[in-house]
């Protein structure tokens, strides 16, 4: 028993099998059509054999088309089609119908529908059996068992070429075959690579990290030990890219979700404000998410340090929004705003926000610093590159 599940098959965009699912999803359809278009010439004609063969098969056709759409299986839907145009074809070379000429046009094609559908293993065994079926044919036309529709010459040059365009085919097939099993394999050791690329940064990120905190616990001035540990936390909310691309199956895109939580909980572990995140499942190229991980960590780092008066406990929040083509980052805090003219530390980390916002494709930077600081950014979700 077949099960069926109730969402249609997805397959990559562009992938063979989503050419191949297209192509059956088609074929299933027009079959249908001309099947049911020739049965009414064949009760015109009087062709009732062939009519009833068009019943059988028109309804099995459709309700295939219908089902595949819902999730059948693909290769129980290419039988149906391949098996469905085979068997009428093959049909037609001895029981009389409807435009009769056609069944050889059908016939000599059936090898493109095998092998391109059921592929050059399976499409070796439909092969031989309509060869023989062919041969069948023509040996009826020759001793005459049932009157022959086609002359028995003509059925042999027929199977003579089917076996060449099913050699040819089968030899396309095994072609394809095998340049997409080796494509494949690079792309395995390519992205094995790039993982393996990610996770030596990552490890060298870490060493430079460890090297700037001996550093810092050696430093007794405490403004100078403290730049030195915000470059510790930039170092980190970086590895954490390289991480996430090592630890996952994304070699190029990076999910923002589990990317920024990461950054809120490494950071909400050195403070005791409350951080809040509510993050749309967007996925970045890795230079925008460096820049965007680099600016949170810059805006709460910020926020934790001067936001609130001593002692005090306050909020700060991350909203991450998908726009559809565009991307908006919200960082706010209820803290006590900063100076426009103040030429500290903080000022110096909305410098920088400003900056990295820029280098984002299409970035914009809107900063609010009046009861709280309200910081949004808005940037494609695309890179834009001009090269």
């Amino acid at each position: 028993m077949v099960k069926v599940s109730t969402a249609a098959p997805r397959y990559q965009t562009l992938s063979m099998e989503s050419i191949r699912a297209r192509f059956v999803n088609l074929m299933l359809l027009l079959a249908a059509l001309i099947l049911l278009f020739d049965l009414f010439n064949s009760l015109a004609g009087g062709y009732v054999l062939m009519a009833w063969a068009e019943v059988a098969f028109i309804p099995l056709l459709l309700i295939t088309y219908l089902l595949f759409r819902r999730g059948l299986p693909f290769g129980y839907a290419s039988v149906v089609g391949v098996g469905s145009v085979a068997f009428l074809s093959l049909f037609s070379l001895t029981v009389d119908g409807y435009g009769k000429e056609s069944a050889l046009f059908w016939t000599a094609s059936l090898p493109i529908y095998i092998f391109f559908l059921l592929g050059a293993e399976r499409g070796i065994t439909w092969s031989v059996v309509i060869t023989g079926v062919i041969a069948l044919s023509a040996a009826n036309a020759y001793f005459a068992w049932v009157p022959p529709i086609f002359s028995y010459d003509v059925l042999i040059q027929l199977t003579l070429g089917y076996l060449a365009l099913s050699y040819l085919v089968y030899y396309v097939e095994k072609l394809r075959g095998s340049y997409e099993l080796r494509l494949d394999q690079a792309l395995k050791e390519r992205e094995a690579l790039l993982k393996e690329l990610h996770h030596r940064v990552k490890n060298n990120m870490q060493v430079m990290m460890g090297l700037l905190w001996l550093q810092a616990d050696k430093i007794d001035e405490p403004r100078y030990r403290h730049l030195l540990l915000e470059n510790i936390n930039r170092l980190a909310s970086m590895a954490m890219i390289h991480e996430h691309l090592y630890r996952t199956d994304a070699v190029e895109k990076i999910d923002m979700g589990e990317y920024l939580r990461a950054i809120v909980s490494h950071l909400e572990s050195l403070s005791d404000h409350e951080i809040h995140t509510q993050i749309a499942p967007v996925a970045l190229d890795m230079k925008s998410a460096m820049n965007i991980g680099i600016i949170v960590n810059e805006a709460v780092t910020n926020a934790m340090e001067h936001a609130f008066e001593p002692g005090a406990k306050g909020w700060i929040r991350v909203t991450l929004k998908d726009l559809g083509t565009r991307v908006a980052l919200r960082l706010e805090d209820n803290g006590r705003g900063v100076k426009t003219e103040s030429p500290g530390r903080e000022a110096l980390g909305l410098t920088l926000i400003r900056d990295l916002a820029e280098g984002l494709s299409g970035g914009e930077c809107d900063i609010r610093m009046h009861k709280g600081v309200r910081i949004i950014i808005t940037f494609d979700k695309e890179r834009q590159d001009v090269f």
